[in-house]
């Protein structure tokens, strides 16, 4: 049967998900099943909070959310209860996460199913579908859901009034660019990259020199290092240190033959493989968890619609046994002869972080027989989608081939009393890392300030007493470094350390600290405006709590606790509403409904009041929240005068005021104030100032004919909308003289 039919006679069963292209590939696992499905998509969630209104009320010790149904959300239930009649079982598949949890309790409250199946997989398979249909029901979570909730109120209930806080302050303060917000994960993020900023900005480098030794020994060559560093003011110091060093014996004073085995690296977690893909393929790490996605719901192959891949979002490290013993297996045939010399037999075990979900699988292919090794699979897959497959696959397999060997020698050199030292990195035994290790090493590696460790070194045999001759003592120069600067795929693996957001949310920090204007990112690197800095200094000094890394990874942990029915989910809210109360009380600040109308306010309403034949009564102006409530009930629907000319996409409206683009991230705004100057001085032939922007808005320039200029002389020029300073809106600009008068003409 296929996705999305609603006959309720032919329908034996009821299977819901959340994705249209996952419940596409569950249909066809289920077609040949001896009873009748149908399977249909929720797009997502059933309730949010509204977009543009506060949306928490607090009514005898419970906080309670408004919340309303998304978008076409009511056509997806009507589609459930039509489809729901007569079947003989109601499964619901959303995602074993809160989110999912979440999903589930709207699906069975608005749809009304009396008796739902719940269940839950993290893979894509017909042989998880059906032992998840036969053996997985279970009870929908009401703690669970508890905590989502939890979340998501307090995400309301600091990011509302902390943003209006702080652009309010931003306003009494006279700055030029005011913060789109401020929020319980975007804070501590930014300062992780705000410290580390300032870090960079206060660094001095220092330049030092240190003397090295290069030595030929049983036909090899090699260099020692000595480990101290001389500053340009310690010169006297270096050069009787090289004195010694040219006229002191060279003594093997120690070494010790180390053999170090290296472990492969844990299977792919949602930040290592976010961090993997930007490393190896330059993949942000949304389009990453897009490519994902695809894997996780399925893609075609020549033997049907499969998924390829576990649930993408997980913080740990599991394999399950069946995937383990599937992978020894498959290693074993690969190996054959070596199969003993290579192949691990019993299950390697990876400890997960404190507050991982053990129950979940890491990132692993879903079946590991030849038809899905990656030289096969990329017939099916594209091209992006086989590189992250590929990655994940050999991955996951190297995690049961035995530890790679080195040799780890030191050798320590004493030269009357100065010691020179070395060490060796020479790899013996490779191990896992024959399955695509160099590039797995590259992904984990990169951007480490400690990578140069890896660099092989080989270093001969010694005896302790051998007398070295040196060929060459010489210094090298070296200045202290910088500390680095974060990268994408370093930041989001320092996000999950800390604790900071979960894996269904790392993917979407960066792109919100770029679209506020916090953080740009050049060439990979992540990069603090002076907005950024500003919001950061001002969070630090005002609401530390709110960008205190400890008390972002405590959050998560209360989260966890309300989960698990080990602490009170309005407790919790009530927490951080108090917080909230005492930075505005700290600060003076006053809420809408707290704060008397301003005269523009009153002048405005009383405008509105005389055109609609109304009367302004003592509930109206009680406060700026009722009287901006008169407002909008009365006030004549902005009109869209034009596509905006920066992002291209959204439109503009003229406002009482101001002409804006309804996308609050874009930043086009023209003060009407200005328009108006513009009209007064050069008398262009527009009628008023709307006009003159509908016109303007038509082209990227616009000439104008016929102005007036300062000496009452004539002139023609053109005309654009250009950026001003400060971040102070847009505003008319000249852009080019024209040459002949005579009309107004436009390019």
């Amino acid at each position: 049967m296929g996705v999305g039919l609603i006959e309720a006679t032919m329908a034996k069963y009821l299977l819901i998900v959340e994705s249209p292209a996952k419940a596409k590939t569950i249909a066809g696992y289920l077609k040949d099943a001896p009873d009748e499905w149908v399977v249909l998509a929720t797009g997502g969630h059933i309730e949010d909070l509204p977009r543009n209104e506060y949306g928490v009320e607090y009514h005898h010790g419970h906080y309670q959310g408004r919340w309303h149904l998304k978008g076409k959300k009511d056509k997806v239930i009507q589609r459930i209860r039509e489809a729901k009649r007569g079947a003989d079982g109601v499964y619901i598949a959303s995602d074993d996460d809160r989110e999912g949890e979440r999903i589930a309790r709207d699906i069975i409250k608005h749809a009304k199913i009396d008796n739902p199946l719940r269940i839950t997989f993290t893979e894509i398979t017909k042989d998880a579908i059906q032992q998840a249909i036969l053996h997985g029901i279970r009870p929908l979570h009401d703690s669970t859901v508890e905590s989502q909730e939890a979340r998501r109120l307090i995400d309301r209930v600091v990011g509302y009034p902390m943003s209006a806080i702080i652009r309010w302050h931003f306003r009494v303060m006279k700055r030029h660019v005011l913060p789109s917000g401020i929020g319980r994960v975007i804070s501590p993020a930014l300062n992780i990259l705000g410290m580390n900023e300032k870090a960079i900005e206060e660094f001095v480098p220092e330049s030092y020199e240190q003397i090295v030794v290069d030595y030929s020994h049983r036909g090899q060559q090699f260099r020692l290092t000595n480990n101290l560093k001389y500053k340009p003011e310690a010169a006297a110091e270096m050069e009787a240190a090289l004195h010694a060093f040219r006229t002191s014996p060279h003594v093997v004073e120690n070494y010790k033959r180390i053999t170090n085995e290296v472990r492969p690296y844990p299977p792919f977690i949602t930040a290592r493989l976010q961090r993997a893909a930007f490393y190896l393929f330059r993949f942000e790490p949304d389009y990453t968890m897009k490519l994902a996605q695809e894997l996780y719901e399925g893609v075609d192959t020549p033997w049907g619609r499969t998924g390829m891949i576990t649930y993408p979002r997980t913080d740990s490290y599991h394999l399950s046994d069946h995937a383990v013993d599937e992978m020894i297996a498959i290693l074993t045939d690969h190996y054959g002869e070596e199969a003993d010399e290579y192949v691990l037999m019993t299950k390697r075990q990876f400890e997960n972080k404190t507050n991982a979900q053990a129950a979940h699988e890491a990132i692993r292919p879903t079946h590991f027989s030849e038809e899905y090794w990656p030289g096969v699979a990329q017939q099916y897959l594209t091209e992006d989608q086989t590189r992250l497959y590929e990655m994940i696959f050999y991955r996951t397999m190297s995690t049961q081939v035995r530890n790679a060997l080195y040799d780890m020698s030191i050798l320590e050199v004493d030269v009357g009393g100065n010691k020179l030292i070395g060490r060796a990195y020479e790899r013996l035994f490779d191990g896992w890392e024959r399955l695509d290790g160099h590039r797995i090493n590259i992904a984990e590696r990169n951007d480490d300030p400690n990578a140069f460790k890896y660099r092989e070194v080989v270093l001969p045999e010694f005896d302790v007493g051998d007398e070295l001759r040196p060929l060459e003592i010489t210094t090298v120069e070296g200045h202290t470094k910088t500390p680095p600067r974060y990268g994408v795929g370093r930041f989001i693996t320092t996000l999950d350390n800390k604790g900071i957001g979960r894996p269904s949310t790392l993917d979407t920090v960066i792109p919100n600290l770029e679209k506020k204007k916090y953080v740009k990112v050049v060439k990979g690197m992540l990069h603090v405006t002076q907005l950024g800095m500003d919001v950061n200094d001002w969070t630090t000094e005002h609401a530390s709590w709110l960008n205190d890394l400890e008390e972002s990874k405590r959050f998560e942990e209360q989260l966890d606790a309300v989960e698990h029915d080990k602490q009170s989910r309005d407790e919790l809210i009530e927490e951080y509403t108090k917080r909230v109360a005492e930075v505005k009380q700290a600060l003076g600040y006053q809420d809408m409904s707290e704060r008397p109308p301003s005269q523009n306010q009153l002048t405005f309403a009383a405008r509105l009041a005389r055109e609609a034949g109304v009367t302004l009564t003592d509930e109206d102006v009680r406060s700026a929240a009722s009287i901006s409530k008169f407002i909008s009930k009365y006030k004549k629907p902005n009109q869209e005068i034009g596509k905006c000319p920066v992002c291209k996409t959204h439109p503009v409206v003229a406002y009482e005021k101001v002409y804006q683009c309804t996308n609050k991230e874009c930043g086009f705004r023209v003060w009407k104030k200005s328009v108006e100057n513009f009209l007064e001085r050069y008398h262009p032939e527009y009628q008023d100032a709307d006009a003159l922007v509908t016109d303007m808005l038509r082209r990227k320039k616009t000439r104008m004919d016929d102005l007036t200029g300062k000496n009452g002389n004539r002139f023609s020029a053109y005309y654009a909308f250009e950026a001003r300073e400060h971040g102070n809106g847009y505003g008319i600009s000249r852009v080019g003289w024209a040459r002949k008068t005579g009309g107004t003409k436009h390019e």
